[in-house]
């Protein structure tokens, strides 16, 4: 399916996020209802699988109790671009990362000073200042991250309030922002080496972010859009994934097609909403089912966590029903798309040669 399709597809349309270890298994992907090819289609209500709940703390019974050590699992190699070794599918990876982003290094005049501590737009525990500085000053490195970054900073002087970061150890997942909470969380495992936490706290960062443009909570245009933050990053950074990362995965979706990666990444979270190629009528839907369960669990006597699932999940539906939210999400979905587009058309043009 072509971009333009895609773009089309959205015109015609009438709590936790967060950065995993490894992707789920693939095989999901090939119940899912195929993103609509022809105009017609476009209209079809497609029945969305509600797996995980639309909670800030989605379930990760599938992923390991906790993520094994740094080298058995993610094998981030902090090497220059240009001269990454030969190991396995390394070399061919990093240089599909090269090919997304022509020209982009890190720029080691714009870090920081570690030592000042944290910028005054995170609000980050003693014991953790150090280490979350220096995941700073990395991501500051990066052209992308240094963007987000200012973002977050004039983002947190229009709110009043930095944006709580928490260090601990997570399961199965390198970050998470917490967006009834509002709290954004790195695995405590990332202390021994900071610069490899500065894809995960851009991504992070990038949900903050996305939280306050307006659209559902749980728009998998987000993590379409993070995931693509993650892989800039690191490739202005220097780093590479290992192969069998959620990351390495999502990157090679990507350079199948837009149509490949939007609906791999629908498979690895079936419960998100996703406007692309759907309607808002399925998505009313969708909204409408989870508020009726959570109402029904919040009658035998749930608690306050429940309760504010229920409050976003309204929310939300009122979204999708009103104009002006429809609007956004609509601009948004549009933006997104156009983003993917771009990012795989780097990567045919570099095949190609």
């Amino acid at each position: 399916m072509t971009l333009r399709l895609l773009l089309l597809a959205l015109l015609a349309s009438p709590a936790r996020a967060h950065s995993p270890i490894f992707p789920r298994p693939l095989a999901p992907i090939l119940s899912l209802p195929a993103i609509p090819m022809t105009p017609a289609s476009l209209q079809r209500r497609q029945e969305l699988a509600l797996g995980a709940s639309f909670i800030a703390v989605p379930a990760l019974a599938r992923r390991p109790e906790a993520p094994p050590a740094r080298h058995a699992v993610l094998s981030l190699l902090r090497r220059d671009v240009g001269s990454l070794a030969a190991s396995g599918g390394g070399r061919q990876l990093a240089s599909r990362l090269e090919d997304l982003w022509d020209g982009a290094r890190p720029s080691d005049t714009a870090a920081p000073d570690v030592l000042a501590g944290p910028p005054r737009f995170l609000q980050v525990e003693r014991r953790d200042q150090a280490f979350v500085s220096a995941a700073v000053a990395a991501a500051r490195r990066s052209p992308t991250g240094r963007r987000i970054l200012e973002r977050i900073d004039a983002l947190a002087r229009r709110r009043g309030r930095p944006v709580r970061v928490a260090v601990r150890p997570l399961k199965g997942e390198w970050g998470a922002y917490d967006y009834i909470r509002d709290v954004l969380e790195l695995h405590a495992g990332f202390r021994s080496e900071p610069e490899l936490a500065a894809p995960t706290l851009a991504h992070e960062l990038q949900h903050v972010l996305q939280h306050e443009a307006g659209v559902p909570a749980e728009a998998l245009e987000m993590e379409l859009e993070a995931h693509l933050v993650s892989i800039e990053v690191m490739r202005e950074l220097g780093i590479a994934p290992s192969p069998e990362t959620f990351d390495a995965v999502a990157l090679r979706q990507l350079e199948r097609g837009v149509e490949d990666y939007i609906r791999w990444m629908q498979g690895q979270l079936p419960a998100k909403l996703l406007l692309i190629g759907s309607g808002f009528a399925a998505l009313e839907d969708q909204l409408d089912t989870e508020a009726s369960e959570l109402e029904q669990r919040l009658d035998r006597g749930a608690g306050k966590i429940l309760a504010a699932r229920l409050d976003w999940t309204l929310r939300d539906l009122q979204l999708v029903r009103s104009a002006a939210g429809r609007r956004r999400y609509r601009g948004f979905a549009r933006r997104v798309v156009a983003r993917l587009g771009r990012a795989h058309r780097r990567l045919e043009q570099r095949g190609r040669q």
